[in-house]
């Protein structure tokens, strides 16, 4: 299946349904540690992307992919895969916001970035079942 048509598809539509989800937690934490607590901006969006990653695997497991593979296998790839998003999050947040970007501003375009990314790695290998990778290739 091509890139163009695995963005229409139902798993894809859910996943932004969950991605928004998280994403409103990610920002409620951001605002929240930037505007009441002083927190720095960059701590503060790692912060609320890691707060947010256990609502978003449970979602995601459950009602995106309605994964048959077991916790033992999805969950520490789940982790992989959020520790290295929040590597690149933290990263390109940090250069834009160096760039002088406003903090919102920077936290959409990162934002946007990390959708794709984790959509990619999530239903190609996080939640991947041996039934679901058959049912693909058929």
């Amino acid at each position: 299946m091509k890139l163009r048509e695995k963005l229409f598809d139902e798993a894809f539509v859910r996943f932004l349904i969950v991605g928004a989800t998280s994403t409103l937690a990610q920002f409620a934490i951001l605002v929240v540690l930037v505007e009441f607590s002083g927190i720095d901006p960059v701590l503060a969006s790692a912060t609320g992307y890691a707060g947010s990653a256990a609502l978003n695997y449970l979602l995601n497991r459950t009602f995106t992919f309605r994964s048959t593979a077991t916790h033992a296998s999805s969950a520490p790839r789940y982790i992989a895969m959020v520790v290295s998003a929040l590597a690149l999050n933290t990263a390109l947040f940090n250069l834009l916001h160096g760039l002088g970007v406003n903090y919102i501003v920077c936290q959409i375009i990162t934002t946007l970035v990390i959708v794709i990314y984790n959509y990619l790695v999530a239903s190609k290998w996080v939640f991947a079942s041996r039934a679901g990778q058959l049912e693909e290739k058929a």
